[in-house]
C-alpha cells in the first residue's frame, strides 16, 4: 500500500488496498469539496426543518441525499479524529516535558564537550496550533458555510435558495407528473448553477465613485462609529488551493501584534528600536498583502470589510517608519474601490490626496470633483490645494472661497498663498495682476493673522517670477505693520489709487477694472523716509541670512533701477555668502562685485589726490550732464579680508599679488582682521620670518592692536619652531626659553585683562604645550599662574595630560644617545615613565588632601574657584619637583629660576615657586 498520508490531508485520493477497504465501516468515496455547489436545496431543507423526502425524489436526483449524509458523516468523523489527535498530543506533551513522546530530539556537541539541543524545525502543519486551526476550518467549512448561505441574513444567493425550497415544497411528490418532474429538474439544476460563481461574479466590477464614496449621513445610518472588529479574518477556504497559503500569511500578519523594540540603554536607543520594530511590522503586512493582492481582488466579496479597514488603518499612520505611506494608500485605496467596499469620509479625502501625490493629478482632481463626499471645509481645502498645484488657479480660488466660508479665518486664510503662487507661475500679464489683487484682498481681510513667514512666502513668490517691484511692496507692508502711517503708505492705499476701485476688497471676486493699472512701480512707491540704502539693507540682510542669494541679487538690481546705492557692509556680507555657497557662478559673482568695489575705491582715491583745494562745486542745473553716477560703493577693509581668505584657501598666489597692490593704492589703513589674514597666509606658506615681520610692522609702525586670534597664529608658529621633531635645526635651550618667554610677555602687555571675552581653551593648551615642548619647566609653571591671575583661566585634564607627557620625556634618550623626536607610547619603557609621573602626581594630591584636612577643609567639598585652583597647585608642585630632579647644583634654587622666568615673561608678581614656604 502507498505510504500513509498526514492526518491533516483532508482530501485522501488514490489507491487503497482491499484489506484496508474491508476494515473501513463507512464506504470510501470521493471527498466532496466544501463549496456551495455541494449543498443542494434538498439537503438544506432537510437540515433546517428536520424532515425527509420519499426515496423517489432522491432516486430522481441521483442519490444526492445519500451522498450528503455520507459527506456529513465523513466530515464529522474527520473532525472527531482530529480532536482526539489534539487531545492525545497535548497529554503526551504534558507528560514528557512539553515534547511529544514520539518526537525526535537532536543534539550538537561543541569542541569542549558541551551538548546543546537543536530545535527541530517542525512544519507548521505538524504543530498543535495547526491541528486546531484545521478543526476550526472544517467546522466553519460545514456549518459556517451553511449559515452564510441560508442564515438569517439577506443575500442574493440565500434568497434564491429559499425561493427554490418553497417552490419544491409546492410540488406533490407522491403524485409526480412528467411535467412536474421536468419542472423540478430545472429548479434543481438552476440551483446548482446559481451556487457556482461565474466569471463575472468572481471579480466584482468597480462601482462608480458616487456609489462607493458615501456621505457622512449614509455612513451613520449603516454603522454607529468606526470601530473595527479585530477578530475578523479572511475565509481562506474560499480561495483556490494555490492561493490559500498566501492569504493565510496575510491573516497571520494582521492578527500578529506589532512587536516592541528591544530595550537598550538610553532613550535614543529605545526610540530607535521601537522605530525599527514598527517599520518591520509595516513591511511584513505590506509584503503579505502584496503577495495575495490578486487573490483578494478576484474574490473581494468574501473578504470582510473589517479587513480592508484594518489594512487602511495600518498604512495610514504617519512617521519616518512609513516613508511609502502615500504609495501604499493609493494602491490600497484603488483595490478597495475595485472590490466595492465603501469608504469613510476621511478615507475618501486621504485616498484622493494619495492619488494626487503619487503623480496622477488629473485623475485625483476628477475624483475630487465627482465624489459624493461631504462638501465640508476639508473637502474644499484639499481641492483648492490640488487645483492650485495643478495650475488651475481660477477653480482653486472658487474652492478656497467655499472653504473660507465654512472654516475659521485664522487657520484657513493661508489657503490663498498657493493660489497666489499658481497665478504667478502662469506668468502672464493678467495672471500676475490677479495675483496682486488676491494679495491685496488677503491683506485687507486677514492682515491681523499674517506672520513674517507668510510675508516671506509671498515675497519669494513674486521674486521667483522677477516681479521685484511687487515684492518690494510686500516687504514694505511687512515693515510698516503696526505703525500709525500704515493706512496711508501701504500697498492697499496705492492699489485703490491706481485702480480707482471703491470696493471694500473683502470679496475674492476680482473685477476686470482692477486689472487695469500701468506698471508695478505705481503700486509700490516708497515713502521718502524709506527710499534709502538702510531700508533696502534690512531686506538684503534678511535674504542673506535666509540663504536666498538669488533673491538678494534681484534686490541689488532693483536698487540700481531705483538709483539707490547699496551699503558696502551689506555687499561684503553678500560677497562672503556667495563664496560660502561655493558654486562657480557664485564665486564669479562674488569676485566681480568685490573687484568693482575695489575699483570704485581706487578711483575715489585718485580723484581725491588730484583734487585742488581751490576747486569748488557749482550747481549747473541748466547744463546737461554726460556723467553717469556709479552705484557701486567703494571697498572697505572687510572687502580685502574676504578676498585674502578666499585666495589663500584656493591657493591663488597671482591674484593675491594683485590684491596687495590694489590694497596699497586704496589708502585704507590695516586693522586687526586684515593683519590676522596676512599672518594666516604666511603660516599657510610656512613662512615664519614673514609672519614676524608682518606682525611687527602692523603693531609697531601702524599701531594695529592684536587680539586672541593673532596670538593663536603666533603661538602655533612658535610651537612648530621649538618642537623636538626639528632635530638639529631646533634652537638651543636658552634660545627656546627666550622666544617663549618674550612672546608671552608681548601677549600679556598687549592683551587687555579687562575684556569680557573668555580666554580660549585651545589657546590656553597651545601656550602650555609650547612651553612643554621647549622643556621650560619654570616658564610652564609661571605661565599657568599668570593665565589664572590675568585671565582667570584654569588648567583642565587635557592640560595635565600635556604636562605629564612632557615630564615623562625628560632625559629620555634612544639607542644612539639622541633625544627622540616623538614620545612613543607603545614602548614599555615609555609607559613606565608615564606611570611614574602619574604616581608622583597622585602622591602630591594625597598630601594636598591631608594638608587641607588638617586645616579643617575637606577636598571633596571644595567648589567654585577654590576647586579650580587645586589642579593648578598640583601641577606647579609637580613641575617644581621635576625641576629639582634635573637641575644642576650650580644652577640656583627653584625660586630663583621662577623669579627670573616671571620677570622675563612680563609678570614679575607671578613667581610660581618661592622659598621658605611650606610645600602644599
Amino acid at each position: 500500500m502507498p505510504p500513509p498520508q498526514h492526518l491533516l490531508a483532508s482530501k485522501i485520493r488514490g489507491f487503497v488496498c482491499r484489506s484496508c477497504l474491508s476494515k473501513l465501516q463507512p464506504p470510501q468515496r470521493q471527498r466532496i469539496q466544501w463549496v456551495s455547489r455541494s449543498l443542494t436545496t434538498d439537503n438544506v431543507h432537510s437540515r433546517q426543518k428536520g424532515g425527509t423526502y420519499p426515496p423517489s425524489i432522491f432516486e430522481e436526483t441521483h442519490g444526492e441525499d445519500r451522498a450528503e449524509d455520507e459527506a456529513e458523516f465523513y466530515d464529522e468523523s474527520i473532525i472527531q479524529t482530529l480532536e482526539e489527535e489534539v487531545r492525545a498530543r497535548r497529554k503526551d506533551a504534558a507528560e514528557h516535558g512539553g515534547v511529544p513522546k514520539s518526537a525526535f530530539r537532536y543534539f550538537e556537541e561543541t569542541p569542549d564537550g558541551v551538548r546543546e539541543e537543536v530545535k527541530d524545525d517542525i512544519e507548521e502543519e505538524n504543530t498543535l496550533a495547526a491541528l486546531e486551526r484545521e478543526i476550526e476550518d472544517l467546522k466553519s467549512g460545514t456549518g459556517g458555510l451553511r449559515e452564510r448561505l441560508v442564515g438569517d441574513g439577506s443575500s442574493p444567493l440565500a434568497d434564491e435558495l429559499r425561493a427554490q425550497i418553497l417552490e419544491i415544497e409546492r410540488v406533490d411528490l407522491e403524485n409526480l407528473s412528467e411535467a412536474d418532474r421536468l419542472r423540478l429538474r430545472k429548479i434543481v439544476l438552476r440551483g446548482l448553477e446559481s451556487g457556482t460563481p461565474s466569471s463575472s461574479q468572481a471579480t466584482p466590477k468597480p462601482r462608480p465613485a458616487t456609489d462607493i464614496y458615501e456621505t457622512s449621513s449614509q455612513l451613520e445610518s449603516t454603522a454607529e462609529g468606526v470601530d473595527i472588529a479585530q477578530d475578523a479574518i479572511i475565509p481562506v477556504n474560499e480561495f483556490p488551493v494555490a492561493q490559500q497559503s498566501r492569504v493565510q500569511q496575510l491573516n497571520d500578519a494582521l492578527t500578529r501584534k506589532p512587536p516592541v523594540g528591544r530595550k537598550r540603554r538610553g532613550t535614543r536607543a529605545i526610540l530607535g528600536a521601537a522605530h525599527t520594530a514598527d517599520k518591520n511590522y509595516l513591511l511584513g503586512v505590506w509584503r503579505a498583502y502584496s503577495l495575495c493582492r490578486n487573490a483578494l481582488l478576484g474574490l473581494g466579496r468574501v473578504v470582510p470589510r473589517e479587513i480592508w479597514m484594518r489594512l487602511w488603518n495600518i498604512f495610514q499612520v504617519e512617521g519616518t517608519h512609513n516613508l511609502d505611506r502615500w504609495a501604499r494608500l493609493k494602491t490600497l485605496g484603488d483595490d478597495i474601490r475595485k472590490v466595492g467596499v465603501r469608504f469613510e469620509q476621511d478615507q475618501i479625502l486621504l485616498h484622493i490626496e494619495a492619488t494626487f501625490i503619487e503623480g496622477n493629478q488629473n485623475h485625483a482632481i476628477s475624483y475630487w470633483k465627482y465624489s459624493s463626499a461631504q462638501r465640508g471645509s476639508h473637502y474644499w481645502e484639499l481641492g483648492a490645494r490640488m487645483l492650485a498645484q495643478n495650475c488651475q488657479a481660477d477653480e482653486a480660488l472658487f474652492a478656497a472661497e467655499s472653504c473660507l466660508q465654512q472654516s475659521e479665518a485664522s487657520t484657513s486664510f493661508r489657503l490663498l498663498l498657493p493660489i497666489i503662487r499658481a497665478y504667478l507661475d502662469a506668468n502672464t500679464r493678467t495672471s500676475i495682476r490677479r495675483a496682486w489683487a488676491l494679495y491685496i484682498r488677503l491683506r485687507v481681510s486677514y492682515s491681523q493673522y499674517l506672520t513674517m513667514e507668510d510675508y516671506d512666502i509671498i515675497i519669494s513668490s513674486f521674486l521667483a517670477v522677477n516681479q521685484s517691484d511687487l515684492a518690494l511692496g510686500v516687504f514694505t507692508d511687512m515693515m510698516l505693520t503696526g505703525q500709525p502711517s500704515v493706512q496711508d503708505e501701504d500697498s492697499t492705499s496705492q492699489y485703490r489709487a491706481a485702480t480707482g476701485t471703491r470696493d471694500n476688497l473683502k470679496s475674492l471676486n476680482i473685477t476686470l477694472e482692477e486689472l487695469d493699472w500701468k506698471s508695478p512701480r505705481s503700486l509700490s512707491k516708497l515713502p521718502p523716509r524709506l527710499n534709502n540704502k538702510f531700508f533696502f539693507g534690512k531686506w538684503l540682510k534678511k535674504l542673506i541670512g535666509d540663504g536666498e542669494l538669488e533673491a538678494a541679487k534681484q534686490v541689488l538690481d532693483l536698487m540700481e533701477s531705483r538709483r539707490v546705492q547699496p551699503s558696502a557692509i551689506h555687499l561684503n556680507g553678500l560677497i562672503g555668502a556667495w563664496f560660502r555657497e561655493g558654486s562657480e557662478k557664485s564665486r564669479a559673482l562674488a569676485e566681480n562685485m568685490a573687484w568693482r568695489m575695489i575699483k570704485a575705491r581706487t578711483d575715489f582715491v585718485q580723484q581725491r589726490n588730484y583734487l585742488n583745494s581751490s576747486f569748488r562745486f557749482v550747481d549747473s542745473t541748466d547744463l546737461p550732464s554726460s556723467l553717469s553716477l556709479s552705484l557701486t560703493p567703494p571697498a572697505t577693509i572687510e572687502t580685502f579680508c574676504v578676498l585674502i581668505a578666499q585666495y589663500r584657501r584656493r591657493q591663488k598666489a597671482d591674484r593675491m599679488t594683485d590684491l596687495f597692490e590694489a590694497f596699497q593704492k586704496s589708502g585704507i589703513p590695516p586693522n586687526t582682521a586684515f593683519m590676522n589674514e596676512l599672518l594666516l597666509t604666511n603660516r599657510r606658506a610656512h613662512d615664519k620670518k614673514s609672519a614676524l615681520e608682518t606682525y611687527q610692522t602692523a603693531t609697531e609702525e601702524q599701531g594695529v592692536a592684536p587680539d586672541l586670534n593673532t596670538y593663536k597664529v603666533l603661538w602655533a608658529l612658535l610651537k612648530k619652531d621649538v618642537d623636538p621633531i626639528r632635530g638639529p635645526n631646533r634652537p638651543g635651550s636658552s634660545d627656546r626659553y627666550g622666544r617663549c618667554r618674550n612672546l608671552f610677555a608681548d601677549m600679556i602687555s598687549k592683551l587687555s585683562s579687562s575684556s569680557t571675552e573668555a580666554f580660549p581653551e585651545d589657546l590656553y593648551r597651545l601656550i602650555v604645550q609650547t612651553f612643554s615642548l621647549a622643556q621650560d619647566l619654570a616658564g610652564t609653571a609661571v605661565a599657568l599662574g599668570a593665565l589664572q591671575q590675568r585671565f582667570e583661566a584654569y588648567p583642565d585634564p587635557e592640560t595635565a595630560r600635556i604636562v605629564v607627557l612632557q615630564l615623562a620625556r625628560l632625559g629620555l634618550k634612544n639607542e644612539l644617545g639622541v633625544e627622540p623626536a616623538r614620545l612613543n607610547t607603545d614602548l614599555s619603557m615609555t609607559r613606565e615613565r608615564i606611570a611614574t609621573v602619574t604616581s608622583i602626581l597622585q602622591q602630591f594630591k594625597d598630601q594636598r588632601v591631608e594638608a587641607l584636612l588638617q586645616k579643617g577643609i575637606k577636598f571633596d567639598e571644595l567648589e567654585g574657584s577654590a576647586l579650580k585652583e587645586e589642579p593648578l597647585i598640583l601641577l606647579s608642585e609637580l613641575l617644581r619637583f621635576a625641576e629639582r630632579q634635573v637641575a644642576l647644583e650650580e644652577s640656583g634654587s627653584t625660586a630663583e629660576k621662577s623669579k627670573l622666568a616671571a620677570e622675563a615673561m612680563g609678570v614679575p608678581d607671578c613667581s610660581a615657586w618661592k622659598d621658605n614656604v611650606e610645600s602644599l
